[in-house]
């Protein structure tokens, strides 16, 4: 039973993730099919027949775009072209059935339902994890609310030549940025996150717990927000021996290893080691993110530790990880917060393991 609970909380995440999507998206439809109601004669089901018809253009575009255009290389979907400009022309899209003068708060919300269902559609048939969906999606909302708003500021000018021109050059777009985008290679920056805890007991207990770590129980880490994301949690970390040269195991759920090889080891003070991820399982982590990948790899960890005035330790965790995308800025963003999380985790163990020794 306790093998399987990781994968039973990533089944749950993502089926909670897909059922959020689907209730916002029809919840966003009827909010504006109700504000629409008195600029249309007729039923409430009359004046959803043109948001309900728009999102479901923008969600068939989007779709049909995943794939066909950015089917099968991850590579491809880790694009400005899709995760910028297809968004981009879905709330375009979706804005163009709208009557003209039609409310600008459909312009802005009716684009992020057909993103939610297009992130619903995906999630469903495994074209894409939760962790993919979650980094992406306010990306995704941004890009398909700009879409959806210059339509609507277009329309209102009268439309015509211009509006036709936004919204089949948005639609076309990501065909050509793409294959530009293909063609040159992503930027490269590494990223140190750092964080530190106090523990209430001596240097050498705290060594001990950090040198090697015993199995963690499931009790003992509480579920944490990259844990909900689908983020693996860590098991163990075992050691071949102690100082220079010696190399750690650290695993984690669902098959994840790391190999530590130690560079610094300094008794109670310092403990460096490079990182090297095994081959990883494809049910470990989503594609587009894996460790060791061609956009996101962990490069080195270090454990210092800090003496205090009251007898106890300020135990510090460092680590610096490789981005590689054409959105580096962002991606950090996401990637910065979950190591930090995942580091904050394992903080709390030692801690927790070293005041109860």
């Amino acid at each position: 039973m306790e093998a399987t609970a990781p994968v039973d909380t990533l089944q749950q995440t993502t089926t909670w993730l897909l059922w959020a999507m689907i209730v916002g998206a029809a919840a966003v439809m009827a909010l504006y099919a109700i504000l629409e109601r008195r600029h249309t004669t007729g039923s409430l089901l009359r004046a959803a027949i043109a948001p309900v018809a728009g999102v479901a253009l923008g969600t068939v575009y989007g779709l049909a775009m995943r794939s066909t255009v950015f089917d099968g290389e991850s590579r491809l979907v880790m694009s400005i072209a899709f995760l910028g400009t297809v968004p981009f022309a879905m709330g375009a899209l979706t804005g163009a059935l709208l009557r003209p003068g039609a409310n600008v708060i459909g312009a802005v919300l009716l684009p992020w339902a057909t993103v939610a269902l297009s992130i619903a559609a995906a999630l469903a048939t495994g074209t894409e994890g939760v962790i993919c969906s979650v980094m992406a999606l306010p990306l995704l909302l941004g890009a398909a609310s700009l879409g959806g708003v210059l339509v609507w500021a277009v329309r209102r000018r009268g439309g015509g030549a211009p509006l036709a021109v936004l919204v089949c050059g948005g639609a076309i777009a990501p065909i050509g940025l793409v294959r530009w985008e293909d063609g040159t290679q992503a930027p490269r920056e590494e990223r140190t996150v750092a964080g530190s805890i106090d523990i209430d007991a001596p240097a050498a207990t705290v060594w001990r717990e950090i040198a090697r770590v015993r199995p963690i129980a499931r009790e003992e880490l509480p579920v944490r927000p990259s844990h909900l994301m689908g983020f693996p949690r860590p098991i163990e970390a075992t050691l071949s021996f102690e100082g220079v040269g010696a190399v750690r195991k650290a695993s984690f759920e669902r098959g994840l290893v790391f190999t530590e090889t130690v560079t610094i080891w300094k008794p109670l003070e310092e403990l460096s080691f490079t990182i090297a991820v095994d081959p990883v399982p494809p049910e470990a982590l989503d594609e587009h993110v894996t460790i060791g990948g061609p956009h996101f790899d962990v490069l080195d960890g270090t454990y210092r530790l800090e003496q205090l005035a009251s007898g106890g330790v300020r135990l510090h965790l460092s680590s610096r990880h490789r981005l590689s995308t054409r959105f580096n800025a962002y991606a950090g963003w996401w990637s910065d917060l979950v190591m930090s999380d995942i580091q904050g985790a394992i903080l709390e163990v030692v801690k927790a393991r070293a005041e109860t020794r």
